[in-house]
């Protein structure tokens, strides 16, 4: 397992919150942790790639169009990459690689960044009826 795969324990005023990478990616780059764990798995498996829908959706076991929508969702926040590839017979598939860490740890610490402003903001400003 690597490194950045262990959940988080932090110790808060009351309580502790222990948190799953899963659920830190999720949170982050507003996605479902679902999408959050195929990320994971796409990385850990990424010497396999590039991965076509059909291959991402044996890896999940679940259907090649919902494997279609979890990969959009991690294309669209930058997660996962995904090129066009012309066939010989004429047509086209995509093919999909998970973004390198470095890129995805650098958009989550802005992304991070911008939350903490809006809910630092947020409790500075809410007043309760």
């Amino acid at each position: 397992m690597r490194p950045f795969l262990r959940p988080i324990v932090v110790e808060l005023v009351q309580g502790t919150a222990e948190l799953r990478p899963e659920r830190v990616l999720s949170c982050v780059f507003g996605i479902k942790e679902d999408e959050a764990e195929l990320y994971l798995k796409l990385l850990e498996n990424s010497e396999e790639a590039p991965f076509t829908v059909e291959d991402v959706a044996e890896i999940i076991n679940r259907s090649r169009s919902t494997a279609q929508k979890m990969l959009q969702s991690l294309v669209r926040v930058g997660m996962v990459e995904r090129e066009r590839e012309t066939l010989p017979g004429g047509g086209r598939r995509y093919l999909y690689r998970p973004a390198p860490w470095e890129k995805v740890k650098e958009l989550g610490l802005e992304n991070l960044r911008i939350v903490c402003e809006e809910i630092e903001r947020w409790f500075r400003e809410f007043t309760p009826h």
